[in-house]
């Protein structure tokens, strides 16, 4: 029977050790982060003036945080954006657009650097309403992580300096983006942001409100490409004495092997 060297009796324990450390595969645990299910009408917001369960299956478009009725039936001032056949939000046409290159605006509105989908646009100062949707099968106290895009343009229609951001809630908790500065007419750019919350139940909402400041000028918060995923844990000092004892024991072997014959 054929001996196994210390080398590789090591190298067998630490990939056994290792799976503590090594961060597993996630799968992404929301539902249609590129907004794919849209079902409106191409390029543009489409002909549904505003969000509803109808137009946007995975997704919920909630009543607006004023508690007034106002704008459709009192849900949020929120849109879906299809991209046109060059892939970008470069349109005057349809519902609500926003200012481009296309109509005199100063910002070309492409889709962000790897995605290719649709993307949210939620004035951030006229009839607020959170975009949400049920994130299940959480573990209470572990951590997650929400990645997405956003940026800020403006209304076609309007001008003046703006701000946009967002509001994104978790569970009970809440966190906000940095507000990003817009020129008249223009377009941000996007931003790629990552934020961590702690689940604190098995099922948790996750929820986008926009938010800025326009005085009137109809700022739009734009959101891309939403993944949730969950964090791998952290090693535990246990594991990483193990380690340390196993690549001990692999030193002295080698030491032992090395010495020549008494």
């Amino acid at each position: 029977m054929k001996k196994l060297s210390p080398t590789l009796i090591a190298t067998a324990l630490f990939g056994t050790l290792s799976l503590g450390l090594t961060p597993g595969a996630h799968a992404d645990l929301q539902t249609d982060g590129g907004f794919a299910s849209f079902t409106g009408t191409a390029p543009g917001a489409g002909t549904d003036t505003s969000l509803a369960a109808s137009t946007l299956s995975d997704w919920v478009n909630n009543t607006q945080v004023s508690g007034a009725s106002g704008y459709n039936g009192g849900l949020g001032y929120n849109f879906v954006y299809t991209p046109d056949a060059g892939g970008d939000f470069n349109y005057s046409g349809d519902h609500l657009p926003l200012w481009n290159t296309s109509n005199s605006g100063s910002g070309s509105i492409t889709e962000p650097t790897g995605y290719a989908g649709n993307i949210i646009g939620a004035d951030g100062t006229y009839h607020q309403g959170p975009l949400s949707q049920t994130i299940t099968g959480l573990t209470i106290g572990d951590e997650y992580t929400v990645s997405f895009y956003y940026a800020g343009a403006q209304q076609l229609g309007f001008s003046g300096p703006t701000t946009a951001a967002w509001t994104v809630g978790f569970g009970d908790a809440s966190q906000e983006t940095t507000a990003l500065s817009n020129s008249s007419k223009g377009f941000t750019g996007w931003t790629d942001e990552f934020l961590t919350f702690t689940a604190d139940a098995t099922s948790d909402e996750l929820s986008f409100l926009a938010v800025g400041t326009s005085n009137g000028q109809q700022a739009f918060s734009l959101l891309a490409d939403v993944v949730v995923t969950a964090d791998a844990p952290e090693p535990t000092p246990l594991t990483y004495g193990a380690l340390g004892l196993l690549l001990f024991g692999v030193r002295s072997l080698r030491k032992l092997r090395q010495q020549p014959p008494v």
